[in-house]
């Protein structure tokens, strides 16, 4: 993946290591268990297309094949997914209740309502388990 597939030009520094951490946070996900989902960079806002490598993997439709996913990313994974997520929320539901996007309903769209599924989900470990 090629950043400047994803990020303004103009914000490439700021973003590039954020756009890093993301091909980090996704190297553990067994790549069998990958559904790589299309996501058009100039559907997505530019200060989220940071996410996108995120939304791509995560942003899956199908309930069960994402549950698979879920269930084969490291505890450690979906907590830093979680975490950024929870710190661009604001941005995200702006973006999803834009009148604009609800009325276009991208694949983006659907793959950054999933991913906020996925964060959403995650919950903090108990004692003795996930």
């Amino acid at each position: 993946m090629d950043p400047a597939e994803y990020l303004d030009p103009n914000e490439v520094e700021a973003n590039l290591a954020k756009y890093d951490a993301m091909l980090d946070l996704l190297a553990p996900v067994p790549p069998a268990y990958m559904s790589i989902v299309e996501v058009d960079p100039t559907d997505v806002p530019s200060e989220l297309r940071y996410l996108i490598p995120l939304a791509r993997a995560f942003g899956i439709g199908d309930d069960i094949h994402r549950e698979k996913v879920i269930a084969a990313t490291p505890y450690e994974t979906l907590i830093a997914l979680k975490h950024l997520i929870d710190e661009a929320e604001e941005v995200i539901q702006t973006w999803l209740g834009s009148p604009a996007a609800m009325s276009k309903l991208s694949r983006a769209y659907v793959a950054f309502t999933n991913l906020t599924i996925v964060a959403d989900g995650v919950r903090p470990r108990d004692i003795g388990g996930r």
